[in-house]
Parts: C-alpha cells; structure tokens; sequence
C-alpha cells in the first residue's frame, strides 16, 4: 500500500473487488466488499471514510458490469472494459477535503490508474485460465464416473463404490440392499424399433431412477439395459416396498416410438444384507438370482433373494 498523505491509504484492492463479480457473483461482490470494508475500517485514519466509498464503488461496478456482460464470452475486450470500470475507484476522492483529494490525485492518480488498469488486465486472465482448467477437471471427472447416455453412476465407479457402502452399512450394524434392474423385453424394442428408440428408452428409466432414489443412496447402469440401486439403511420391507414402487413408475411412462404409444416394464431382484458382514460377490449374486428368478416368473415383477 501507498500512503500519500497521513491516513490516507492506496493498494490495488480495486481489481480484486472490480473481478469478484464476474468470477463469484453476488456473493463474492459482497464478501469481497465485506472483507476489504472491514480492513479498511481496522486500519482507520483520515482517508477511511473515502477508502469505504471506493470499496462500494469497485464493487458495485464489477457486479453491475458483470451482469452486463453475463451472455458474452470473457474476451479481451470485456476484461478491457473492466480494467476501465477500475478507474471509477478515484470517484472516492471527493469524499474527502478538496485540497487533500487534489493533492493526492495528482501524486498518485497516474501510478494507481496504470497499477489499476494493468492489475485487472493481468489477475483477470488468471482467474480465467484457473476457471477454465477447473471446469475441464470437473468433465474429466464426470466422463469417469458417469454413463453417458442416462446420467447415472457407470459400471466403473459402481463396483467401488457399491462395496464400500455395504462395508460402512455392516460397521454401523445397519442393512443395506442391492435392487438390480433388466429392461423386459429390450431386445425386441431394439429389434422393431431401432437403437435409438432403445436409447430413448434407456434414458427414460435412468431419468425415472434419479428422480425417485434418495441423494445418499447409488444408482447406476451396470449393463446394457440394466441398472443397480443401493438402499442404505434399508431393511426387507423398505427395499420390497422401494423396488415396487420403481416397477410401477417406469411401468406408467408412455413412450412414443414410431407412432406407438408403448409401455416398458422391469423386473427387479433384491437382497438386503443384514447387520453381519457379507462379501459384495455374494450380495450381487443373490440379487442376481432373485432378478433370475422374476424374469423366469412372467417379468414385471419384483423378488426378494432366498434365505440361504
């Protein structure tokens, strides 16, 4: 910071304030305004009434021009534009006596706008390049974990996850269920219908599970038309009771291929995993074989495992 007069204080807090409202919003506008406001205040003096004017104005410039800008892409240009709402921070001098405010204009105006100006130019294009790189992160990610085509948890990060909530299921002596999932007759809707209507069909049931499945619970697409739902803290009842009430919502969904109004079924099989501890394997078997056994029943079915 520079200090042209006693109490009377310059750092480059304006680009800072200018950008958080392009980067952060509202929030960050405020926060960033709250924080440098606060500090300014702590520090006291004979400028601190002009310094909190200039915090207010560097703010509300960088939000209101921010809003301006939403729909364009972050081009030089509106950074350049910024950089010159930086400018607006010496519109705080008038807050304080004439002479004082001539005075520290004409020593430190010319230094301070280029810092400004330069500063805005310079931290804008980082945080650009920080948020860019932040978001390509964030696709990696979800490409890695997620199934393209529903949006549901992919086979990959299914068969680690799904473990380690059986695990911390057992630990806390809670039950835990594995629901598994088959599209009835999904072959013969590819085979009349074509792929894509098979597509849609897929992305129908996925949107239908993520909808109805609690956040803290798993869905995924573990096949080519079948899915996988872990129920934590889920006994007997409520995983028959949840399995069910799947069945009939996909099973009232009207898809139209082709002109057809078509109805999809599922069949699902379900084994919950007591309070004692059970290998993953052995739950995704018998969870199996109870889906076995509901498609082998006549479909459209919901079956509970076998006591061993």
């Amino acid at each position: 910071p520079a200090e042209p007069a006693p109490g009377i204080i310059f750092d480059l807090r304006h680009p800072l304030l200018i950008l958080s409202g392009l980067f952060g919003g509202l929030p960050a506008a405020v926060l960033t305004a709250l924080a440098a406001s606060l500090m300014r205040w702590q520090i006291g003096g004979l400028g601190t009434h002009a310094g909190l004017v200039g915090i207010i104005i560097s703010a509300a410039a960088g939000y209101g021009l921010a809003r301006m800008t939403r729909n364009r892409p972050l081009s030089i240009r509106v950074l350049l534009a910024f950089a010159m709402a930086s400018q607006l921070a010496f519109l705080s001098l008038l807050a304080l006596p004439a002479a004082a405010g001539i005075a520290v204009l004409l020593k430190m105006g010319p230094a301070l706008a280029v810092g400004n100006f330069c500063s805005v130019l310079l931290v804008g294009r980082l945080f650009q390049q920080l948020q860019l790189r932040a978001t390509r992160e964030q696709v990696l990610v979800s490409d890695a974990t997620t199934d393209a085509l529903t949006g549901l948890t992919n086979r990959r990060t299914f068969d680690w996850r799904a473990p380690a909530m059986f695990a911390e299921a057992a630990q806390a002596g809670q039950p835990c269920a594995l629901l598994l999932l088959d599209i009835d007759h999904f072959k013969t809707i590819n085979d009349t219908f074509g792929h894509a209507a098979g597509d849609h069909v897929l992305a129908s049931v996925g949107r239908t599970l993520a909808t109805d499945i609690a956040e803290n619970d798993l869905t995924a697409r573990v096949g080519g038309e079948e899915f996988a739902i872990v129920l934590s803290r889920c006994d007997h009842e409520g995983a028959h009771r949840a399995a069910d009430r799947v069945r009939a919502l996909i099973e009232g969904i009207p898809h139209e291929l082709r002109g057809i109004s078509l109805r999809v079924t599922v069949s699902i099989g379900v084994h919950v995993a007591a309070q004692g501890q059970e290998p993953f394997a052995s739950v995704f078997r018998r969870a199996d074989l109870a889906l076995y056994r509901a498609k082998s029943l006549g479909r459209n079915r919901v079956e509970i495992a076998l006591a061993a």
